[in-house]
């Protein structure tokens, strides 16, 4: 499942799963009833599209009484939210795809933005890096700041020959010895026959989107993953999310959050 900033609003204000099935109920009007009425016999766990908070402050300690774990993921403030790393939930390339899909939706790159050569090959750079770092890097690298230092160090300084080898460059070479028919060694070297592989423009501009997911805000919110979707299915957890969607530079997390939970979910389901 893909979602989009746009479709977020149109996420039902529950999402339920227990262990066998995932449960979308509830219209906006009717969420004070449904957690009043509901919250005393609730027995599976649950997410809260709450954007004002109004929600958590009035359900909190109901919920904790009745052996909920309550956690709050909030991209409006990053102290009082659950950390919540993306990198966590990655099973396969399609994972990666959906991250570096993510990033090119939601972000900003200085390209010209009817080169659609340019964007394609912005794409593929940060998708072949992206499922680098989660295959090979540990997991303390596994973040966007990983990615922003590998193109950095993709820079082009002077008039160098074509022989010109960079520090990425040498570890896809490696990768390639130990793994010649590995994808992402194939993916990289698609990447190296396009015409804007040894431009430093799109070295920039694949900086630009990652910029906003480097500040410090961004990396404490994202340094691990405490939202554990992956035990959901035999625990009792009430996450309320609260975020804007119209002002908030990491507006995109959030639908790539929904999405990855949908994801977990329906492998806790099926298997």
């Amino acid at each position: 499942m893909n979602l989009s900033t746009k479709t977020l609003a149109q996420i039902p204000p529950i999402v339920a799963l227990d262990s066998g099935k995932i449960t979308i109920s509830g219209s906006r009007r009717d969420i004070h009833a449904w957690l009043k009425a509901d919250s005393l016999r609730f027995t599976d766990a649950f997410i809260i599209h709450d954007p004002c908070g109004c929600l958590l402050k009035r359900y909190r300690n109901v919920l904790s009484r009745n052996g909920y774990g309550v956690k709050v993921f909030d991209t409006t403030c990053g102290a009082e939210s659950a950390r919540y790393n993306p990198f966590s939930y990655i099973r396969d390339s399609g994972g990666v795809k959906e991250l570096a899909d993510a990033v090119m939706r939601g972000t900003q790159g200085s390209g010209d933005g009817d080169d659609y050569g340019f964007y394609l090959a912005e794409w593929l750079l940060l998708r072949t890096l992206f499922e680098y770092i989660h295959e090979y890097a540990p997991e303390d690298e596994w973040n966007f700041n990983t990615a922003l230092d590998m193109i950095k160090s993709m820079e082009i300084i002077g008039d160098l020959d074509d022989d010109y080898v960079t520090a990425v460059d040498c570890m896809f070479e490696s990768l390639e010895r130990r793994d010649p028919y590995n994808p992402n060694v194939l993916r990289y070297k698609h990447f190296k026959t396009t015409p804007y592989s040894k431009d430093n423009k799109l070295l920039d501009s694949c900086a630009e989107r990652l910029a906003p997911l480097v500040t410090k805000q961004a990396l404490d919110l994202m340094s691990e993953d405490e939202l554990c979707f992956n035990e959901w299915s035999y625990s009792k957890t009430a996450l309320f999310v609260r975020t804007d969607v119209n002002c908030s530079h990491l507006k995109f997390i959030t639908p790539l959050m929904y999405s990855q939970f949908f994801g977990a979910a329906y492998e806790q389901t099926v298997y």
